[in-house]
C-alpha cells in the first residue's frame, strides 16, 4: 500500500496510521461477531478483553496482520469523529493501527485490498497519529 509518512517532528513519540474509533464501537463489534471466533458467553467477558479480541477478529477478516490497539493523541479529527476519551484523568483517541512510522512496522503494512478492507469494516479514513505514549 502507497503511503507517504508526513514530516511531523514529534520527539520521543512514533506516528500511527489508524482509524480513531469510540472504545463503544469496537465492543460492539466484538460482540457481533463473538459467536464466529470464540467458545465462551460473551457475556462474561470484559470489555479490554473484547477490544483484543476484535482485533484478532478484524485482523481474519482483513488480513491485515500488523494491526493493533492504540492510543493517540486527540486532535480536529477525533473532535469531530467524538473519539476523544478521558481515562484515569488522560485525554486520548482509540486507535485501530495499521502501521506505525517505525521502520519495521512501516514495512509490514498492509495491501491496498487489506487496507481497504478495514477501511470498509470501520466506516471512515485513517489518518496520521501522534502515539499518546512516549518512547521513554
Amino acid at each position: 500500500m502507497p503511503l507517504d509518512v508526513p514530516n511531523l517532528h514529534t520527539p520521543g513519540r512514533k506516528l500511527y496510521y489508524a482509524f480513531d474509533v469510540n472504545r463503544a464501537w469496537i465492543v460492539q463489534y466484538a460482540e457481533t461477531y463473538w459467536d464466529d471466533y470464540m467458545g465462551t458467553d460473551v457475556e462474561e467477558v470484559e470489555d479490554d478483553a473484547k477490544i483484543s479480541s476484535a482485533i484478532y477478529m478484524l485482523i481474519t477478516r482483513t488480513g491485515v496482520s500488523n494491526m493493533t490497539f492504540g492510543l493517540g493523541l486527540p486532535n480536529d479529527t477525533s473532535a469531530a469523529n467524538g473519539t476523544t476519551t478521558v481515562t484515569d484523568g488522560r485525554v486520548t483517541v482509540p486507535l485501530i493501527t495499521v502501521c506505525s512510522s517505525r521502520r519495521g512496522s512501516y514495512l509490514c503494512r498492509p495491501t491496498q485490498a487489506q487496507f481497504d478492507r478495514l477501511e470498509g469494516i470501520v466506516g471512515r479514513r485513517a489518518h496520521w497519529w501522534i502515539d499518546a505514549e512516549p518512547d521513554y
